[in-house]
């Protein structure tokens, strides 16, 4: 399994950059947002997350890495089952993976309203 994280080189017009996860699961490859932006000040391209010299002075630095580590773990335990069981890996299994992880929905999955 290879994960690895890394910003756009566009900005939104806070300046800040999109976190995009690429991951590989036995030979299926898959790149999607990690939903998640940050400054370019503060991302560490050798670490692959927000820096931690920003993690006192920002604690959006904290969510963020939060968040990309989240997503390692979901996609590990992915590719734990997907051993296991000996089903096929897909590129929608990856995508589920990271959507769970990030709190979107999964896709194809119909919205419900809540009752109170």
């Amino acid at each position: 399994m290879s994960v690895s994280f890394y910003i756009e080189s566009r900005f939104n017009k806070k300046g800040e950059a999109a976190v995009r996860v690429s991951a590989s699961i036995a030979g299926v490859r898959v790149t999607t947002s990690a939903g998640c932006t940050v400054l370019p000040s503060k991302w560490s391209v050798l670490h692959q997350q927000a820096k931690v010299s920003c993690l006192r002075s920002d604690p959006q630095a904290i969510v963020v890495n939060s968040r990309l580590l989240s997503i390692r773990d979901a996609l590990m335990k992915l590719e734990g089952i997907a051993m296991l069981s000996g089903e096929p890996m897909t590129k929608d299994r990856i995508l589920d993976a990271i959507n769970v992880a990030i709190g979107r929905k999964k896709r194809g999955a119909k919205a419900t309203k809540a009752s109170v």
